[in-house]
């Protein structure tokens, strides 16, 4: 069985993706489908990430480049 996430959305028609959602484009969904669906999936929100700080982003400036071995022969 296909989950919500393995599908190619981006192949699908809107129509398609919509009756695959169960979602109606005119009117959204009920205040009790998106409690459902809330409880269901999680909340909607990314989360950020943390952010490195100017000095570490700095002091990572000066990390030794990688080392790549040629072999002449």
């Amino acid at each position: 069985m296909e989950t919500a996430d393995s599908r190619l959305w981006h192949h699908l028609s809107a129509e398609d993706v919509l009756a695959q959602l169960e979602t109606d484009p005119e009117g959204g969904l009920t205040a009790a489908e998106i409690e459902r669906r809330r409880s269901t999936y999680g909340s909607n929100v990314l989360t950020a990430k943390r952010r490195q700080s100017l000095a570490v982003r700095f002091l990572f400036q000066f990390r030794p480049p990688p080392i790549y071995a040629t072999y002449s022969k």
